[in-house]
């Protein structure tokens, strides 16, 4: 989303739940978020889940599992 001069920027800890991470990709996608910081995301076989949103590429630092932040950025 363009917002001229100004990028919008989230960081939220989802504590390793389903239900954060829906009113966080929600809540992304509604508000127009440029980038967003997510710590203890949720994982699922050793997958991150629940942040997959229309238009964002997720960036990980690692795959440690609960060690590494991620980041979604508007593509």
């Amino acid at each position: 989303m363009d917002h001229g001069e100004y990028h919008f920027f989230i960081q939220a800890n989802l504590q390793h739940s389903t239900v954060t991470s829906g009113i966080f990709t929600r809540t992304v996608g509604l508000k127009g978020i440029d980038m967003a910081l997510v710590q203890e995301q949720w994982y699922h076989e050793d997958c991150i889940r629940g942040l997959n949103i229309p238009r964002y590429a997720l960036y990980s630092a690692g795959r440690r599992k609960n060690i590494e932040p991620v980041s979604l950025q508007e593509t």
